[in-house]
This record gives C-alpha cells, structure tokens and sequence, in this order.
C-alpha cells in the first residue's frame, strides 16, 4: 500500500477514534492542509459534489445556505462557482476553517460545534447542508433539532447518514422521531450509497434531502 494511502487512513482513525471533541478538533486540524487532497485522492469522496446536485435541484441561487461541519470548505466551493454567494459555515476545527476562508467563497466562517446550541437566530436559512459530520463521534442525535431551528419553515436539509453506524448512534431514533413530530418530511434519498469508493467502499451512506415544517 502507497505510504500517502497509509497516512491518509492513519489520519482518518485519529478522528473517527477521538475520544473528546479537544481530540477531534486536534486531529482534524492536523488534517486540514492534506484534506482535500486525501478526500479526493484517497478516498474518492462524493458527499459535496451530491450535496450540491440536491440544492441545485431545489433552492434559486438567491438562497441563503448554511454549511454546517463545513470542514475545508468544499461544499461552499462547488455552490460558489453555481452562482450561490449568500453561504455562512462553521465547523469544529480552526485549522479546517483556515483553509475555508482562503477560497473565499463564504460571507462568514465561525467556529462552532454540533451538539451545541448554534449561535444564528431561529429561521435564519433557507437550506442548511450537514455532509458528513452525522455520524460516530462528530455530532450527537439531538444536534438535528438545532439544525431544524435555524432553518426556515419550507427550508431544505440536506444531510449525509453513516448508515453503518446510525442506528448505533442515536440518529436513526431521533430522525424518525422528528418525522413522527410534523418537524420535517423526507423530499428524496439516495439510496444506499458508498460515498468515499475508493478508500472506503464498505462504508455506506445516504444522502437525503428534508422540508422544515415545525
């Protein structure tokens, strides 16, 4: 195995095995310089590429977005060059947002949390993207519902599940119990997915598109 391939996974463990969210945030600012090459090159990453195709589905240019665990900033990139210039991300890692904020492709970058009560006013987006963040040690169920507040009623939620590990996780309970409450309805899914094939092709996602109710 190529020794860049070897590091790529070596890095990859240290976030999905983080026991604290100080080692989390540690190991993916080590990571943040290499991300985007490892995401692409290693693991052949898909998740911001099927983000983006759903927004562009649903929402005008116009639309105001929140990418939330935004990471190197990806995602903003890729609906940037579509036209969408009203984006505000957070992430964990000041060392992600710090290769973020050099696309300069977001109005704002903030460092925050999942699991935390978000620092935006309710209904303050028209869509809200979560890629890749819902899953084992990244985000607890509940951070959903703080996704649900600052989205607007008739928003979009667009969010990636680990479905290897959802159940496990808290998140499948918790969706559904948002579903059974009226808080959001399912607009598409993907389907079983494998969003990194070439490095990962075990791991299994789906990539799902809500309405905010409330």
């Amino acid at each position: 195995m190529p020794r860049d391939v070897k590091n790529a996974l070596k890095k990859a463990e240290g976030v999905y095995y983080a026991k604290t969210r100080q080692e989390l945030e540690e190991s993916y600012d080590r990571w943040a310089e290499e991300w985007d090459d490892d995401a692409t090159e290693v693991f052949g990453y898909l998740g911001p590429e099927m983000a983006q195709a759903c927004i562009e589905r649903y929402l005008p240019t116009t639309a105001r977005i929140l990418d939330a665990g935004a990471g190197t900033g990806r995602l903003g990139q890729l609906l940037h060059d579509a036209g969408y210039m009203d984006l505000t991300a957070f992430d964990l890692s000041k060392g992600m947002l710090k290769v973020a904020e050099r696309r300069g492709v977001y109005k704002a970058l903030h460092q925050m949390a999942l699991g935390e009560r978000l620092a935006f006013d309710d209904d303050t987006f028209d869509a809200t993207a979560c890629i890749g963040t819902l899953t084992t040690g990244h985000a607890p169920a509940g951070s959903i519902d703080e996704l649900i507040r600052v989205t607007r009623p008739d928003g979009l939620i667009v969010v990636t599940l680990n479905l290897n590990t959802y159940a496990d996780d808290g998140i499948k309970d918790r969706i559904e119990a948002l579903d059974t409450a009226g808080q959001w309805v399912l607009v598409e899914a993907s389907g079983p997915h494998p969003l990194m094939p070439v490095g990962a092709p075990d791991i299994i996602h789906d990539v799902r598109v809500y309405r905010v109710l409330k």
